[in-house]
């Protein structure tokens, strides 16, 4: 199947152009107001504004629609979408498919998920966000975003014959046959906590533990607790640069990423926001250890290299360092990261920054 966006899927990307145009108008200053915030907005828009609030601390504002980094390839072939879940034929196409969308901006991956006429539990984790009023981080399951893009809104996926479904501390897998079985695991409890403990212990059920660096962090006893080692620093109250870091093994896919955003506090949660400059540097050596499909001796694959990296106008820089995904499973990781993060901002060109370490 091609990549066709039929009138349903044009929709969508008009509606998530139009959401993410309304967030953006929520964040518009002009440096040349020093103490007034902007009044006679567009009407229609006007309830947003006030519910939003305005500054005076100044952001660039020349900006646009998202734009897609690259254009979709019309000649790669789409995995089926099957009950709601992407279904893929075997490994290989599953490996294609995180090849073609890692390391892309979010619109690239909305155009993808559109094509194929899909919600995965990235854009759905987005909606919730928007709907309940709290920070993504407080409702995200999977850390990583391209993995997040290949899963539906309950966490599943297929590959082959086996149903998988990832929960933030499980991955549980199922023979296609029997995946009414996974309809009894939740992501989140009533009032959106993300749960992080086991919650069947069904024989035909095979379960894997997810392992992140600096595991112990990780609080399975039920409450939240943040696995990804992350820093911020604030220009006053509503104003800050954030990075985080983490490598996380699923089993059946690894990753490897580290990230900055510049946000700005309104309504209650934490938002994108474009500044004069964003950095990203960061120095790292991941270490997985595979099992053959066909078996015999396991093997490792080492990644020791650098990143660095500054944008201009921009919110955000998220880099996917290394990636794995392995029909046996990726038996290990092992390794570190060492990130620093920094922002400028155009109004006094104050600069903040911060920085991380994670290892396992």
């Amino acid at each position: 199947m091609k990549y066709q966006i039929d009138q349903i899927a044009l929709l969508t990307v008009i509606f998530k152009q139009i959401h993410f145009l309304m967030r953006y108008i929520s964040n518009l200053e002009f440096s040349f107001f020093s103490s007034n915030c902007v009044v006679g907005a567009i009407c229609a828009l006007g309830l947003l504004v006030f519910m939003v609030g305005c500054d005076s601390a100044g952001v660039n504002t020349v900006s646009v629609l998202p734009q897609t980094e690259e254009a979709i390839d019309p000649h790669f072939a789409q995995p089926s979408v099957v009950d709601g879940r992407i279904a893929f034929d075997d490994f290989d196409e599953f490996r294609d498919f995180m090849g073609s969308i890692i390391n892309k901006e979010d619109s690239h991956l909305d155009s993808v998920q559109a094509a194929i006429n899909f919600t995965s539990l990235r854009s759905d984790t987005e909606r919730l966000a928007d709907e309940v009023g709290k920070d993504i981080e407080e409702l995200e399951v999977v850390e990583d975003p391209f993995f997040a893009t290949a899963l539906n809104s309950d966490g599943e996926f297929q590959v082959e014959g086996m149903v998988y479904k990832i929960t933030k501390n499980y991955v549980y897998r199922v023979p296609k046959e029997s995946v009414d079985r996974l309809s009894f695991i939740s992501l989140r409890n009533h009032d959106q906590v993300v749960l992080t403990q086991k919650t069947t212990s069904d024989p035909v059920l095979e379960i894997f533990e997810v392992e992140r660096a600096n595991a112990d962090l990780v609080n399975k006893s039920g409450s939240f607790i943040r696995s990804m080692v992350s820093c911020s620093q604030n220009w006053g109250d509503r104003r800050r640069i954030k990075g985080q870091a983490w490598f996380t093994n699923w089993r059946v896919y690894m990753s490897a990423t580290t990230e900055i955003e510049s946000q700005r506090k309104s309504w209650f949660r934490w938002w994108h926001n474009r500044i004069e400059s964003v950095s990203l540097n960061a120095n790292y050596s991941i270490t997985q250890t595979f099992r053959p499909a066909w078996g015999g001796y396991e093997y490792t694959q080492t990644t020791t290299d650098s990143y660095s990296h500054t944008k201009y106008n921009a919110a955000e820089i998220r880099k996917n360092l290394t990636w794995g995904v392995s029909y046996n499973g990726v038996i290990r990781v092992k390794g570190w990261i060492s990130s620093n993060y920094s922002g400028t901002r155009s109004f006094d060109n104050q600069t903040r920054s911060c920085s991380t370490y994670i290892s396992k």
